[in-house]
Order: structure tokens, then sequence, then C-alpha cells
């Protein structure tokens, strides 16, 4: 979630098959170094389904 927050939305870019859908993202961090990052959708979609539910309430945005 890291790096799709702090990607560069200019230089992203997706590539999906039959098999594959996934996410190509980059940016640079704080030093100025340039980083990349293949992201699984179906890997992504499938952590945030494990995650326990939470209940929220009384809470101010």
């Amino acid at each position: 979630m890291n790096k799709i927050a702090h990607a560069n939305p200019s230089q992203a870019g997706f590539f999906a098959n039959d098999v594959f859908h996934d996410l190509i993202l980059s940016g640079k961090d704080n030093k100025g170094k340039t980083w990349i990052a293949i992201v699984s959708i179906v890997d992504l979609c499938r952590a945030v389904k494990s995650l326990p539910d939470q209940n929220i309430q009384n809470q101010t945005i």
C-alpha cells in the first residue's frame, strides 16, 4: 500500500493478460533514489480480503 500511495502517477502503468494483472509503479525515495515495484492486483485483493473486519465508531474525519 505504501508503494501505491507514494508512486508517481505519471510513471505508473499496468500489465494484464490471461494470467497476470499487475500494477507497475515507480517513484523516488527521500534520498532521491528511484524505486520500482510490481504489485499483483490479485495478490493485493487477497491480502486486503484476509484482513479482519474492524468496527469503527465515533470517529471524526
